[in-house]
């Protein structure tokens, strides 16, 4: 029986898959997942807190409240910190009494906010091991683990780990009351 013929894929290198490639050659679909994958790792990192904020699509509202705070510079620097930031659909169920009564008053608004903001990088808690993380004001925040999803107080983490250079951040479903 004749040798099988080796069969050569343009998507592959040396016959081998595209992933895990690292000599793919330049314009191989491996040199172009490899490159991509470079290019998304670097952006994730390229961006300060509030600039990654900007791009989420989902915490305009918050960036908003936080220029009206003062504290852009604070989360545009050095970090790192954790910052746990309602949605827009968090502010949209707010009464728009209370919400216009806490942009007007900046020094309560960067009370609260700063409830938000936790120094460091701060882990998702163990099932049944709950921890907590002190924030810039107010108590203590309690981070819990539930089947269904990660908590901070009673607010429900609905997207984690948006990855910024001086810090990350976690959306949350609701404003953090201060205690």
């Amino acid at each position: 029986m004749p040798p099988k013929k080796a069969t050569h894929d343009p998507d592959t290198s040396n016959g081998t898959p595209a992933s895990g490639d690292a000599t793919a050659r330049p314009g191989t679909r491996a040199a172009r997942e490899r490159d991509s994958a470079a290019d998304r790792r670097s952006r994730v990192h390229e961006h300060d807190l509030v600039t990654t904020a900007e791009g989420s699509g989902r915490l305009k509202i918050f960036v908003d409240l936080i220029r009206a705070a003062g504290l852009t510079d604070l989360l545009r620097g050095q970090g790192p910190y954790t910052v746990f930031a309602p949605t827009d659909r968090a502010f949209d169920r707010m009464p728009p009494r209370e919400l216009d009564a806490l942009m007007a008053d900046s020094s309560r608004l960067a009370e609260v906010l700063g409830h938000h903001v936790v120094e460091g990088r701060v882990k998702a808690p163990q099932p049944e091991m709950p921890r907590t993380a002190t924030p810039m004001s107010g108590a203590d925040l309690k981070l819990t683990s539930r089947v269904d999803a990660y908590h901070v107080n009673e607010a429900r983490l609905v997207q984690t780990n948006i990855r910024a250079s001086n810090g990350v951040i976690h959306a949350i479903d609701k404003l953090l009351v201060l205690a």
